[in-house]
């Protein structure tokens, strides 16, 4: 039977039903709605998440800022562990790098969300961001999130 200590497995964690709880939830949380985050597609550990970029987001140069698709992707790096998490558990992002391939003055960007390794304290996660073509690579990052029980 899969677990968290064997991620090679199919996660247990992963069911529709667990994904319609975490839309749900995703329209709740303020700051990805502050930063017009949309949610794509879900699926056992991966998680599709995308912003428009420019606008209120650039930075003085024009560019949409490094905050921003930061953002973005540490949003999609921890639903991606929330599709497989076991129950009782939530994450909390502990570290991430993020390197930044390309600028995105307008447009939307998609950050993929995938995780790499789940263990009994952490969970770590792989995320690309693109624009509007998957091989438009706009960033790429690896988040480490601290498996913690849901209070």
């Amino acid at each position: 039977m899969p677990s968290a200590r064997n991620p090679e497995s199919t996660p247990s964690g992963w069911s529709p039903t667990r994904g319609r709880k975490l839309r749900a939830l995703f329209v709740t949380v303020p700051y990805p709605k502050h930063l017009g985050m949309r949610l794509g597609r879900l699926a056992a550990g991966e998680a599709h998440i995308s912003l428009t970029g420019g606008g209120d987001l650039r930075q003085y140069q024009g560019i949409t800022h490094g905050g921003a698709l930061a953002s973005l992707a540490d949003t999609a790096a921890t639903l991606a562990a929330m599709t497989i998490l076991p129950g009782g558990l939530d994450v909390v992002t502990v570290e991430f790098k993020v390197n930044f391939v390309r600028a995105l003055t307008r447009g939307r960007a998609t950050a993929v969300g995938t995780v790499v390794h789940m263990g009994g304290r952490t969970t770590i996660a792989e995320v690309r961001v693109h624009g509007r073509a998957k091989t438009d690579l706009l960033a790429t990052g690896t988040f480490t999130m601290l498996n913690v029980p849901i209070p």
